[in-house]
């Protein structure tokens, strides 16, 4: 349950305008989903790293960037 959380959530993150917008402005911003694992210490890469507009789902990208939102 934690990690499809984690992964549902670095989805949700990737949705915002400010994300979004930094991007369009060609800011180098990557959201990556780990967990730690309490019983080994270790942490594991969930391997669902977004780095880039393109990688979010046509239908949450916002168009264009608007003055004053």
């Amino acid at each position: 349950m934690c990690e499809l959380n984690v992964k549902a959530q670095v989805n949700s993150l990737c949705r915002t305008k400010i994300l979004q917008r930094a991007w369009q402005r060609g800011q180098q911003i990557s959201v990556h989903g780990w967990v730690y694992g309490l019983s080994d210490g270790r942490v594991k890469d969930l391997n669902c790293t977004i780095s880039g507009l393109e990688q979010v789902e046509t239908l949450y990208r916002i168009d264009r960037v608007q003055q004053g939102d």
